[in-house]
C-alpha cells in the first residue's frame, strides 16, 4: 500500500500479519470495536493480505504483542546500524 509519502531511499517497509484468519477474526470478535459487517470486510480485506506482504521489506507475524515488538525494534534498530553503500 502507497501512502502517498515522497519516496525515501533509507525506508523500509515492514507488513504485520496475524498468525491465522482464524486469530484475526477471534480477536477482531474479542475486541468487540467493530460491527458484524465492519469485521467481515476486514476479513475480506485480510484475505488478500499475504499477496500484499511479498511486495514488503520485512513481514512480521503478530502471534504475540511483545515479540512483535521486539521483532519491529530489532528490524528499526538494525536500519540504524547499516554501513552506508
Amino acid at each position: 500500500m502507497h501512502l502517498g509519502f515522497p519516496h525515501d531511499p533509507t525506508a523500509c517497509s515492514i507488513f504485520i500479519l496475524p498468525p491465522s484468519l482464524e486469530t484475526l477474526r477471534q480477536r477482531l470478535e474479542t475486541r468487540a470495536l467493530d460491527d458484524a459487517n465492519t469485521i467481515e470486510r476486514r476479513m475480506r480485506q485480510a484475505r488478500q493480505e499475504p499477496a500484499q506482504s511479498r511486495k514488503s521489506d520485512y513481514l512480521v507475524i503478530n502471534e504475540e504483542i511483545e515479540r512483535a515488538l521486539a521483532d519491529i525494534r530489532a528490524i528499526i534498530r538494525s536500519r540504524h546500524l547499516r554501513r552506508e553503500e
